[in-house]
């Protein structure tokens, strides 16, 4: 049972609460990062040129405004920042539009990376 392997070790008392909100106060910060990537990563909505005229509708494909993974005229194409799921992320700032789904993956997966390493640099002595 828990509980009892709990007691022989001591029980849950002063250093034990120390500890939680030491390591409560410590990842409350970290949450407003790890809790963001789903926004830091989400495609916002692109709006294309209809060929020969001057209207924009969705874009259907993000084929649209990428040439060999490069980014074309800019003037055939626009985030719509009116759409709920169009933000300012890491998506628009670095100009990831014409990667793939893997790559811009990577950035959050980064994140954890860096994290880990944190652990094992700053280990205690």
């Amino acid at each position: 049972d828990i509980d009892e392997m709990l007691e022989k070790a001591g029980g849950f008392g002063r250093m034990q609460l120390c500890m939680l909100v030491i390591i409560v106060v410590c990842y409350q910060g970290l949450g407003f990062i790890l809790y963001s990537l789903s926004y830091l990563e989400l495609v916002p909505k692109l709006m294309c040129r209809v060929p020969g005229t001057n209207t924009f509708q969705e874009c259907p494909d993000k084929s649209d405004i990428c040439s060999d993974g490069k980014i074309i005229d800019r003037n055939d194409w626009y985030v719509d920042y009116s759409d709920s799921e169009s933000f300012h992320n890491w998506i628009t700032d670095r100009e990831l539009y014409c990667d793939s789904g893997f790559m811009i993956g990577l950035y959050g997966s980064a994140f954890f990376v860096g994290f880990a390493l944190t652990g094992v640099v700053l280990k205690q002595s």
